[in-house]
């Protein structure tokens, strides 16, 4: 009787779904929160322990003012000088009306990854609050083609109240993503070469669609 082999589990191609998971954990951190099955998510996840070790490693340097070479250029485009209604525009007037610990200051995350995290926000129009995190984790967890596992953590870990079946909606924007590559809009994005361009322009190139 032939034997049963156990399916093998992918590793993914992106790093996403780690940075989110830290990132809850380090907002939790900083709550006095703990959650265990954050813990477990971490833990399942199809990295190697060597992605793992240089995400924490970058989340650990952010939040002590430092950087690493791949992500200085990030903390660098901040400075610059953007056009109205461009998305660096729109970074730049986010972080000066919102009070975040700044990129680049004690307390902040990595540059590269927040600068993603908070265009999603903007060019999706997800509000920077409980709801709007919620939606975001959906947004990304759908341009990942259908991994929830952050999104689960993220509900888990602070138990939001949230409105569902906006959180829906957000996670189907995600799939509908024009996939310039197989993981749009995450690490891989050169968000760099998008700043100087208009909001409505970066809308239509990747097919998004404000809730």
């Amino acid at each position: 009787m032939p034997t049963k082999t156990m399916p093998t589990i992918s590793k993914p191609k992106t790093t996403w779904d780690l940075f989110n998971l830290v990132r809850i954990g380090k907002v939790q951190e900083k709550q006095g929160r703990i959650c265990p099955f954050l813990t477990s998510a971490l833990d399942a996840l199809p990295v190697d322990t060597k992605a793992k070790i240089d995400v924490i490693n970058q989340f650990y340097l952010a939040e002590n003012g430092k950087t690493t070479i791949d992500n200085q250029p990030y903390l660098d485009a901040l400075s610059r000088e953007y056009p109205i209604y461009s998305l660096g525009w729109a970074l730049q007037n986010f972080y000066a009306f919102h009070p975040f610990p700044p990129i680049g200051t004690t307390g902040a995350f990595p540059a590269k990854y927040i600068l993603i995290h908070d265009a999603h926000h903007i060019l999706m129009g997800f509000s920077p609050d409980q709801q709007g995190e919620i939606d975001v984790c959906a947004f990304e967890c759908g341009l990942q083609r259908g991994n929830i596992i952050p999104l689960l953590a993220q509900i888990k870990a602070f138990e939001y109240d949230f409105d569902i079946i906006q959180t829906g909606k957000a996670y189907e924007k995600g799939l509908k993503v024009k996939p310039e590559q197989e993981y749009p809009l995450l690490e891989q994005w050169d968000i760099l070469s998008d700043l100087d361009k208009t909001m409505e322009s970066l809308r239509q190139e990747y097919n998004l669609k404000i809730l």
